[in-house]
């Protein structure tokens, strides 16, 4: 009595999985992801003069089409004015494929820091803001690995006093495809 439960127990929880155990077809994947790093520009709509800095970047697609990104933007190498930005943002992607290009969409969520740094500004202070992005870009794949982030361009929206932050951040730069 006792191994006809064990037995019905293990049947409802590995008949599912058998009855889905075909393979995929030889030229798709079930899930894949990449790890990045980019150069990236932004214009921060607080100060005049750009910012530049560098974008690091996690992406996984969990079906052919959708899935999520996980990025780090440092805008504080160059900073003409004393103002840098960093931000830290979660995504949800749809992306195509036509070939080796990908181009994608996304929107997402996070937090950004606005720095000012002392000379420009009278004294050194920073503070965190909730904000959500929406953009996309284009990857290429240039070999199996390897794939190139020919742009990826983002529109951020910053809850930042007194009517909020709208930065663009524009980036270019390479991924590891695992």
């Amino acid at each position: 009595m006792v191994y006809r439960r064990i037995f019905l127990l293990a049947s409802i929880l590995v008949l599912p999985y058998a009855m889905h155990g075909q393979a995929l077809p030889a030229g798709s994947r079930g899930f894949s992801y990449q790890v990045g790093g980019a150069v990236s520009l932004s214009d921060t709509d607080e100060v005049t003069q750009r910012i530049k800095g560098f974008t690091v970047f996690a992406d996984a697609d969990f079906t052919k089409h959708f899935g999520a990104e996980i990025e780090y933007h440092d805008l504080n190498i160059i900073t003409p004015q004393d103002f840098g930005e960093s931000s830290f943002l979660l995504n949800v992607r749809y992306r195509h494929e036509f070939g080796r290009f990908h181009p994608y969409g996304k929107v997402g969520a996070g937090i950004g820091s606005a720095i000012q740094n002392e000379g420009f500004y009278k004294t050194t202070s920073s503070s965190s803001h909730g904000m959500y992005a929406f953009g996309g870009g284009l990857d290429i794949a240039v070999s199996r690995k390897i794939n190139i982030r020919l742009i990826d361009y983002e529109y951020q929206h910053w809850s930042y006093p007194p009517n909020g932050l709208t930065p663009w951040v524009a980036s270019i730069g390479a991924a590891y495809h695992f």
